[in-house]
């Protein structure tokens, strides 16, 4: 079997690339390793399916291809993502922080209409979809022009099946979320080649935290200034809703941090601790606060801490912020002396929680790390094999929590597949 192009990976970048490759008239083949294509992209912003963000910026992106990213969004940038996905008939819906979601806020919109694009062109047979293949072996025959691709399928009694095409396409994701789909395949494709692959761990995942306070607080979200710390120096502050789990601080401020504070525990010193500080009072200055909380106890004269505080910060996180400064929730609001409410006004200001691991893969919504942009020559091409395209989460890229990286999965995809017709012409 001998293809123009050959895909290694159906999540989002693979997806879109097979669609418009095709759509230019190219025989493609795309390898699936699971029994069906985009199951990350169902899962993505908790079904919801956060595409873009408007505050985009290369601020958002990190890794050694955030330069070979940047040069990408030069030419497909975030009007040309928007503009494919309303071609394939998903408008944007903004919501809070900039974030671009379908306006379905369905992720199963986005891959049905990527499945009924690829479904065209099967029919055209300009497209072959091979699910529950596994490609274990890749390599570029000279003699040939072509590469071949050892495929294995089990589940159809393929055990060493070889394909051929004129240029692959390397889209097969990161080691995040196993359970959608998430491998190191694509790493071990490119070791193969002797391509540089960096150290890898996860990222958008949860903040683990031993804190005791955390089996009481589990459940409870709130939205707050969430600042992360080395030691007592301030590394990066965030605004957004955090979510309590009895082990660790999640949700998207905790997510949104997660890339920071894996780079602090990475490079981490003996005796150096890393925290993430909330503050539950941000319309305050620790003063003001102060002042505050004494008038408001003074005022409820027959209330205890617990109810002076129920009022204004939810009781679950009440008990906690007061257990943490040793006060006794039945005591009386107005009989609490200046130490104690000096203490509490702190706390509230501040309420910390040291970080000692990041989540695992399993958990995990990215990667960090990849192949090195040292691998890439002209654009997202393979400087040794230029009719190899690397594209998505299989390079050392990612991107913040908010749409960022699904942004570079569809410029990716765009780019490759402009880069195919001009190549493969």
């Amino acid at each position: 079997m001998r293809m123009d192009v050959a895909i290694i990976g159906g999540g989002s970048c693979g997806l879109i690339t097979a669609c418009l490759a095709s759509q230019a008239g190219l025989k493609t083949i795309l390898f699936e390793k699971q029994d069906r294509v985009g199951r990350k992209l169902l899962a993505a912003g908790n079904g919801w399916c956060n595409l873009a963000n408007q505050d985009f910026s290369m601020d958002h992106y990190h890794g050694s291809a955030a330069g070979a990213a940047e040069k990408v969004f030069e030419v497909y940038g975030a009007e040309a993502i928007e503009a494919f996905w309303r071609d394939m008939g998903i408008e944007y819906a903004v919501r809070e922080n900039g974030r671009c979601y379908p306006r379905s806020f369905q992720a199963a919109s986005v891959v049905n209409a990527l499945r009924r694009a690829l479904r065209c062109q099967e029919k055209k047979n300009l497209l072959t979809l091979s699910l529950e293949s596994a490609v274990t072996g890749l390599s570029w025959n000279e003699a040939e022009q072509a590469f071949s691709l050892k495929v294995q399928n089990p589940n159809n009694g393929v055990k060493g099946q070889t394909c051929q095409a004129r240029a692959v396409v390397l889209a097969s994701g990161g080691k995040a979320s196993p359970m959608l789909g998430g491998c190191e395949d694509g790493y071990a494709l490119a070791k193969s080649l002797h391509l540089p692959v960096t150290d890898l761990r996860p990222a958008i995942c949860r903040l683990m935290s031993d804190d005791p306070q955390l089996k009481m607080l589990a459940g409870v979200r709130t939205t707050v200034p969430l600042s992360l710390y080395k030691d007592n120096t301030l590394v990066k502050t965030i605004t957004d809703e955090i979510l309590f789990t009895k082990e660790s601080l999640s949700g998207p401020g905790a997510l949104a941090l997660s890339f920071h504070a894996g780079e602090l525990l990475k490079n981490r010193q003996a005796g150096e601790k890393i925290f993430v500080k909330l503050d539950l009072a941000e319309e305050y200055s620790q003063g003001a606060l102060f002042a505050y909380l004494s008038s408001r106890f003074a005022a409820l004269e027959d209330a205890n801490m617990l109810e002076a505080l129920e009022g204004w910060m939810g009781r679950t996180l009440s008990l906690a912020v007061l257990k943490r400064c040793g006060i006794n929730p039945n005591e009386a609001a107005d009989a609490l002396g200046k130490k104690k409410l000096g203490q509490l006004a702190a706390e509230m200001k501040a309420f910390s929680f040291e970080i000692k691991a990041l989540d695992s893969f399993k958990d995990a919504q990215v990667t960090v790390g990849g192949i090195h942009a040292s691998s890439l020559g002209d654009g997202l091409r393979s400087k040794k094999y230029p009719r190899l395209y690397l594209g998505g989460e299989v390079l050392d890229l990612n991107g913040d929590c908010g749409g960022y990286n699904l942004m570079f999965a569809c410029a990716s995809a765009l780019w490759i597949a402009n880069a195919l017709s001009a190549d493969l012409a």
